[in-house]
């Protein structure tokens, strides 16, 4: 036999073929599996009547109904998450997310979800592909006295999409960002600071339109506390430390903050649990590789079932989301 240690060091040993093939996977109950004539462990090939399961489990993963548009012309969007050590690094590449046409809101799915929600969430990278669509709902949300809440996402939001946030800005109820974003915003809207703190006060009292619901803004810092500024006060959140041993992937860290801060929104809780439910969900996304959640967790007075990822930033993210199918 080989030499053990020169096999070992030896590529391309293995050669493996299969077929490649996207996994879907959802939580369902029998009543599915009956639907579709399957049964519990089955492993089969799919037959003409399988064909819509496949679009029903994507539609209802996780409790998140979502409202596609179509489009033919280019493939679905990638993006390319880089993670060295701690830190993580996105290139993206929009694709068919770029074709993305605001009368895609008015089909009646879509109308009847805009009509039903309370809560409306936009991400700053959605300022790059359709400003006018985000508009739409910020101008409902306002009309019908909602909550609207945006994320400034990436540095370059503000620094090359200054006049088209500036427009929605006066509708934002609710600002996040972190010290980085927070920084590239002040120096884009020429806003003097002293420091994090006096920036983020200065983001809450730029002009709104509603001024009986003084703006709040959420910053985070990373292992440093998060400025949350409430009524024109500021109050520093303490964040939980971990080691460098504990820290195993930050990708997605400011999604499930985002996730968490909005889970307990919704529920009427107040701006400090809902930070404190931030960070709680980002703590936990950071110990694990991939954004996955785990269990359900319990804080003090917060009990965070760790689909909120799933149920709610995902939301939002399918939300303007485009396929080819």
């Amino acid at each position: 036999m080989e030499n053990l240690s020169s096999i070992c060091n030896e590529e391309g040993l293995l050669v493996g073929i299969g077929n490649p093939l996207l996994d879907i996977s959802a939580i369902v109950d029998e009543e599915l599996l009956k639907k579709y004539d399957m049964k519990p462990d089955d492993a089969i090939m799919a037959e003409e009547k399988h064909m819509p399961l496949y679009r029903e489990i994507m539609d209802k993963a996780d409790g998140v109904t979502v409202k596609y548009q179509i489009t033919d012309e280019v493939p679905t969007g990638t993006c390319a998450v880089l993670v060295t050590g701690t830190h993580r690094s996105l290139c993206a590449n929009l694709s068919a997310a770029q074709k993305f046409t605001p009368d895609h809101l008015a089909k009646e799915d879509c109308r009847k979800a805009i009509e039903a929600a309370r809560f409306f969430y936009a991400s700053g990278f959605f300022v790059a592909v359709s400003p006018e669509s985000i508009l739409q709902l910020a101008t409902h949300a306002h009309a019908n006295g909602h909550m609207f809440i945006m994320n400034l996402s990436a540095l370059f939001v503000s620094q090359f999409y200054k006049e088209p946030l500036a427009k929605i800005l006066p509708y934002v109820d609710v600002l996040f960002g972190n010290e980085s974003e927070a920084e590239a915003f002040a120096k884009a809207f020429d806003i003097d600071g002293a420091g994090l703190k006096d920036i983020a006060v200065k983001m809450a009292a730029l002009p709104k339109l509603d001024s009986a619901k003084p703006r709040v803004v959420v910053i985070t810092q990373g292992c440093d506390p998060v400025i949350l500024v409430e009524d024109g006060k500021v109050t520093l959140i303490p964040v939980t430390k971990l080691s460098r041993e504990q820290i195993v992937d930050t990708n997605g860290a400011g999604d499930a903050f985002a996730g968490g801060f909005l889970s307990q929104m919704v529920l009427g809780q107040s701006y400090d649990t809902c930070v404190k439910c931030g960070i709680y969900s980002a703590t936990h996304v950071i110990q694990h590789s991939g954004c996955t959640f785990r269990g359900v967790l319990h804080n003090k007075d917060i009990i965070i079932d760790l689909c909120v990822y799933a149920l709610l930033h995902q939301l939002i993210l399918k939300s303007y989301e485009i396929l080819k199918l």
